[in-house]
């Protein structure tokens, strides 16, 4: 009778140790919108930014496209947190977004594409372990998702290898 007390009493531990580290995935958004708001606040992120434009000539007519890249870091670690972009063609954008990063893993991503027919132009992305954790009806939207994330993980990655 004792053993069996035992084993119930190791199961309710295992089963309380369980459910205490599951974490919800409204509450890891929850965790990253405040991160995220946290980093486009603090003063001490100066950005790095790059920037590059040509001119075309092409036979639908001639033009002028280009990019912009900002790179915020901590001086003094010189951790990567975010990398703001965008994109323009004649002098309007085509798109713009951010990547936010969180020791070393990317964790949230937003772009706007003025070029993309969608039902949204807006895209907002909630990562854990290099997967979206908030989901998507859509498959164009969820091929977009997809597209990013590899987009983020890169540019970490270039990062990383160049500076």
């Amino acid at each position: 009778m004792k053993s069996i007390n035992t084993i119930f009493i190791l199961l309710a531990f295992l089963f309380l140790g369980a459910c205490a580290s599951y974490v919800r995935p409204i509450d890891n958004i929850r965790d990253i919108v405040n991160y995220q708001g946290n980093i486009r606040l603090d003063s001490a992120l100066k950005p790095d930014c790059f920037n590059s434009t040509i001119d075309y000539v092409g036979v639908l007519g001639n033009g002028k496209a280009g990019f912009e890249y900002c790179y915020y870091i901590y001086k003094d670690s010189g951790e990567l947190v975010r990398i703001k972009y965008s994109h323009h063609n004649n002098g309007e954008i085509k798109s713009e977004g951010n990547f936010y990063y969180k020791d070393g893993d990317l964790i949230y991503v937003e772009e706007m594409n003025n070029e993309l027919f969608l039902d949204e132009n807006l895209i907002r992305v909630y990562i854990k372990e290099g997967k979206a954790i908030n989901k998507s009806k859509s498959k164009s939207k969820r091929k977009w998702r997809t597209e990013l994330i590899e987009k983020g993980i890169e540019l970490f990655r270039n990062y990383k290898v160049n500076f």
